[in-house]
């Protein structure tokens, strides 16, 4: 398959910019989270610490929960659009419905929670990003499409514990930074996760997929 087609496919675009936004927050939550409770909350080093764990341990109940919807879904026949794209992306706006509201929540209890679940609730594509690009992908080119992907997704690791610093720099105070920066992260997340909802269509683009594949040249004859 000629990569100008692949690459420029709708689904896998669509996956990427839905992967993009939900990884933005997976590196928020890595650089940025602990320092929101301790510096932004003012919780005790020892207590935000032991907080860092609640986003690892809801993203890998959505993951694990997710995955088994997805698959259990996908064997009782419904289409990839539906289990593989509408699912995940359903998850990942609720994520943004939800984050830029962190700094409107009265207490701090609810702070960390909507902040948690907006983060995490979206972790789902990371499971089914592979599926999708290996469903359209020719066999011998899904390693370099994976990696292509993978990179692109993973860019949003580079990008957002930097700007997220600037958001803080610039800021009145180091809280309205961190919640300035979660409202970016929210807005990401529903331009995602819209965009895989309405372009992720895996069947539609492996049939348009297919009338562009080239056929392999045949393997030369051995003589003895």
């Amino acid at each position: 398959m000629p990569y100008r087609y692949l690459l420029t496919c709708p689904t896998i675009l669509a996956v990427c910019a839905a992967g993009f936004a939900s990884y933005w927050g997976l590196a928020l939550g890595l650089t940025w989270f602990t320092s929101y409770l301790v510096a932004g909350l003012g919780f005790s080093q020892k207590l935000g610490g032991n907080l860092t764990v609640l986003p690892w341990v809801f993203g890998a109940l959505v993951v694990l929960t997710g995955g088994y919807l997805s698959q259990r879904l996908k064997r009782k026949g419904v289409s990839s659009r539906v289990c593989r794209g509408m699912l995940p992306c359903v998850t990942i706006i609720a994520g943004g419905c939800a984050l830029p509201f962190v700094g409107a929540m009265p207490n701090d209890g609810l702070k960390i929670a909507f902040l948690v679940f907006g983060s995490a609730i979206g972790s789902t594509i990371y499971v089914v990003l592979p599926m999708i690009i290996s469903e359209l992908t020719p066999h011998p080119q899904r390693a370099a499409m994976l990696a292509i992907t993978t990179s692109v997704v993973t860019f949003a690791g580079v990008l957002a514990p930097r700007i997220m610093g600037s958001m803080i720099q610039n800021a009145a105070t180091p809280l309205a930074g961190y919640e300035q920066g979660y409202v970016i992260l929210g807005v990401l997340l529903l331009g995602g996760g819209l965009i895989g909802l309405l372009f992720i269509r895996p069947e539609a683009d492996r049939r348009r997929l297919a009338a562009h594949a080239i056929a392999a040249p045949p393997l030369p004859s051995v003589r003895a």
